[in-house]
């Protein structure tokens, strides 16, 4: 059998829309690997979805908490608030790579499960706190053992999945942001209704259940996150083999060149990878991690403590009913149809919504129209 040839620069190839069949050898059975796909998809996206939102929710919470008498309990006041925030990134910025590093070295299973622990038992113990400095201890723990879980999904992806497939698997597990961001302030309500039972103020009840229920999804973690293709438990022999010939006909075509620190350094100073960069710094300024934590803040102060309840409790339709007059162009239902446009493959007949300037409009409008606000 001769190998698949890559046409050359000068030969003229038809557009075809991409599929997950595509970049095959001729000898693959289209119909098993559309199979395999499916399945490895269920294996592996939902359960990712679901440890992303996790992790977000437990590193905004402290928005809601605030609200349940956090600062008065431990006796914060100024910039206190602030610090206590913005802790927790410095030893998530700096780990991320060494997680990476201790990942490849480790069974994906046990790592991730271990973090996803970890950080749920770290934002129990938060519960308990009884002066601003365990809070802060708490934050920069949970940054350290946060640190793997975002970069350690998106590297495990890169290893299931050819390139042509990875974007698309990468955009429904960003999805769990707008998941996050949809529930946190509900649950937020609702755990912190429970202020005054046994004598415990709303934001520790909030730290309590959300760890204990973090630590019970280690569990989860532990039982199916994936281990590397080449040892996954979970695929037959047969369907191994298919699964790692995709792969391999995926890296061959692109090539390999040992990994210097000369390649590190020319992949960082790529315009690219610079202008990427500044855009991803730019989301986690405007959305949805700074509006995550100050927006509860805000709200109360806007509305007053009431009217924020009536406003959290009130169902998402009316929220709907709200952003529409304001002509925003994201939000939840926003995303599927951005999956299906780059599927489509019409993303230059529909330009990317500018979901950071109009989710700041939107949410005013929304304030705006509240009873009382006129």
């Amino acid at each position: 059998m001769s190998k698949s040839r890559s046409p050359s620069p000068t030969t003229a190839t038809p557009v075809r829309s991409a599929s997950d069949t595509d970049h095959q050898p001729s000898d693959v059975d289209a119909v098993a690997l559309r199979t395999l796909t499916r399945k490895i998809d269920l294996r592996i996206i939902p359960l990712f979805i679901f440890l992303y939102t996790i992790t977000f929710l437990d590193r905004v919470n402290i928005g809601n908490a605030r609200l349940w008498h956090l600062e008065a309990d431990l006796g914060m006041a100024g910039y206190d608030y602030n610090l206590a925030v913005l802790v927790f990134y410095i030893p998530y910025m700096l780990l991320e790579i060494p997680s990476n590093m201790l990942l490849n070295r480790l069974k994906p299973r046990y790592y991730i499960a271990s973090l996803v622990f970890l950080w749920g038992l770290t934002i129990t113990l938060a519960g308990f706190s009884t002066r601003f400095a365990h809070l802060l201890a708490a934050r920069v723990l949970l940054g350290v053992f946060e640190a793997g879980m975002f970069p350690g999904c998106l590297f495990l992806l890169a290893t299931w999945y050819p390139r042509h497939a990875l974007l698309t698997r990468t955009a429904l597990f960003l999805l769990a942001n707008d998941i996050a961001g949809s529930v946190s302030g509900l649950l937020g309500a609702g755990l912190g209704a429970l202020d005054g039972v046994r004598a415990a103020s709303g934001w520790r009840w909030i730290f309590w259940l959300e760890g204990a229920f973090t630590c019970a999804a280690a569990l989860l973690a532990l039982r199916y996150v994936p281990d590397f293709p080449h040892r996954e438990p979970f695929l037959a022999d047969a369907e191994r083999a298919l699964w790692l010939a995709r792969l391999e006909h995926d890296a061959r075509s692109l090539g390999h060149e040992p990994m210097t620190p000369r390649r590190v350094l020319r992949a960082l100073r790529d315009a690219r990878s610079l202008a990427g960069g500044v855009l991803y710094l730019r989301r986690l300024a405007s959305r949805p991690y700074s509006i995550s934590v100050f927006t509860p803040t805000s709200a109360h102060l806007w509305l007053g403590p009431a009217q924020v309840q009536s406003a959290v409790d009130a169902r998402a339709h009316r929220v709907g009913r709200r952003v529409r007059p304001c002509r925003c162009r994201f939000g939840p239902h926003e995303a599927p149809r951005r999956l299906l446009s780059r599927r489509l493959r019409d993303e230059h007949r529909r330009p990317a919504p500018r979901h950071g300037a109009d989710g700041r409009r939107a949410a005013r409008h929304c304030l705006d129209c509240q009873p009382g606000r006129r």
